[in-house]
């Protein structure tokens, strides 16, 4: 665009030709000293911008007047000898890139399970931990008050008859259990299980 319309007007009769000339030198000083492989990838937006900064220093010195406000190739395109080799370097770092990309993703899901995984295990184990925690806490309750029962009482027999009914209530609750018949005990007669003494 004309930056300064004084100097497009007064200072040169073909403008178009100087901004032609003046891109074809900072392109042709940028491309000696940039690799081929950044000039035909990955690297062309600096090269473009090298470019354009060049482009613009010449014309400001040549007072042309015209401001660069982009530059873009329009084509860029290897020797056909070598054009296969480039396809296949740009196509290795799509795939290098893809890889990556994929890598990054499982990554991070991984972690993220891994770290679901942990709080599930931190969050049973302490569930865990307070129910035995509550479970020890009311045995405890429970024989500090049976044994201030105790004594209270002074050691009484009855005190001591309930302690033992209570404790063989916990330890045979799940035992099997048989009831004798004492006066017909002799013939040896037996009855099995509470609820069969009801039939």
């Amino acid at each position: 665009r004309i930056g300064d319309p004084r100097q497009y007007v007064f200072c040169c009769r073909r403008p178009e030709m100087l901004v032609k000339c003046a891109a074809e030198q900072a392109l042709t000083d940028t491309a000696v000293c940039t690799h081929v492989d950044d000039l035909l990838t990955s690297g062309k937006h600096l090269v473009l911008a090298q470019v354009k900064r060049q482009c613009q220093e010449k014309l400001r010195a040549w007072e042309v007047g015209i401001e660069i406000i982009s530059a873009n190739f329009a084509s860029v395109y290897p020797p056909a000898a070598v054009s296969e080799a480039f396809k296949d370097v740009a196509s290795a770092l799509e795939d290098r890139d893809r890889i990556v990309n994929e890598a990054r993703g499982d990554q991070s899901e991984t972690i993220h399970r891994a770290r679901g995984a942990a709080q599930k295990e931190i969050s049973e184990a302490t569930a865990l931990s307070k129910a035995k925690v509550n479970r020890a806490q009311g045995e405890t309750a429970r024989f500090l008050a049976v044994l201030e029962e105790y004594r209270q009482s002074g050691k009484s027999e009855a005190s001591i008859t309930r302690l033992y009914i209570e404790t063989m209530e916990e330890v045979l609750a799940e035992a099997e259990k048989y009831l004798i018949d004492p006066p017909r005990s002799a013939e040896g007669s037996a009855r099995r299980g509470v609820d069969d003494a009801n039939h």
